[in-house]
């Protein structure tokens, strides 16, 4: 009897591991999301500003 009580709360402990994970990897999930987001917007939008003030690299080395 006492070892099925045992197994009953390690499996509550499991589960409760288990949503604590899951909760991580939600949180984990969105920061790669966010950043993903920012970096991709910034990024076009760094280009077309300096698309729009014809600013050209390959023009300094020439």
């Amino acid at each position: 009897m006492h070892a099925i009580i045992v197994r009953d709360q390690d499996a509550h402990m499991v589960d409760r591991e288990k949503r604590k994970m899951e909760g991580n990897e939600h949180e984990l999930m969105l920061a790669c999301v966010i950043s993903g987001t920012l970096f991709s917007l910034l990024g076009s939008a760094s280009f077309a500003i300096l698309w729009a003030v014809n600013w050209r690299p390959w023009r300094i080395y020439r």
